[in-house]
C-alpha cells in the first residue's frame, strides 16, 4: 500500500456497529496542543499512532466528531470477568471506541484523523 491511500480527502469514517458515517471538524492550533498533551509531548505523537494507542487516539477522534450525540458518556450496568454487577461510567470516547469493530474501521478512523490534521495544517499538507 501507498502512504496516499492512507491519505483522505475528508475526514469521514463508517462504523458497521451503527451503519453510519461519522465526520470531523478540521483540527486547530488548540486540538494540536491537546493532542500533545495526551501523547506527552510533541515527540511521542508520532509513537502514540504507530504503537494504536487507542486510548488516546479516541480521545483525539472524539474531541474532533462534528456530532457526538450517538456517544455521549452514560452508566452503564455490566457484568464483569468475575460475574459480579457493576454500575459503570462508560465516557463518550470509550463507546466511540467500543463501536469500531475492527481492523479496516480502525484504519479509517486514523485515516479520518491524518485528514483532520492535514486539513489543519498547511505544511502538513507538503
Amino acid at each position: 500500500m501507498k502512504l496516499e491511500e492512507f491519505i483522505l480527502d475528508e475526514p469521514k469514517f463508517l462504523l458497521s456497529s451503527t451503519g453510519k458515517q461519522y465526520e470531523l471538524r478540521v483540527m486547530n492550533i488548540s486540538d494540536r496542543a491537546e493532542m500533545s498533551r495526551l501523547c506527552g509531548g510533541d515527540d511521542k505523537v508520532q509513537e502514540t499512532f504507530t504503537k494504536r494507542n487507542w486510548k488516546i487516539i479516541s480521545r483525539l477522534v472524539y474531541r474532533l466528531l462534528k456530532d457526538k450525540s450517538e456517544f455521549m458518556a452514560s452508566k452503564e450496568h455490566i457484568i464483569d470477568d468475575d460475574g459480579f454487577e457493576k454500575e459503570i461510567t462508560l465516557l463518550g470516547h470509550e463507546k466511540l471506541h467500543q463501536a469500531i469493530m475492527n481492523q479496516e474501521e480502525e484504519w479509517q478512523v486514523i485515516s479520518a484523523l491524518t485528514a483532520s490534521i492535514i486539513k489543519g495544517d498547511a505544511i502538513a499538507k507538503k
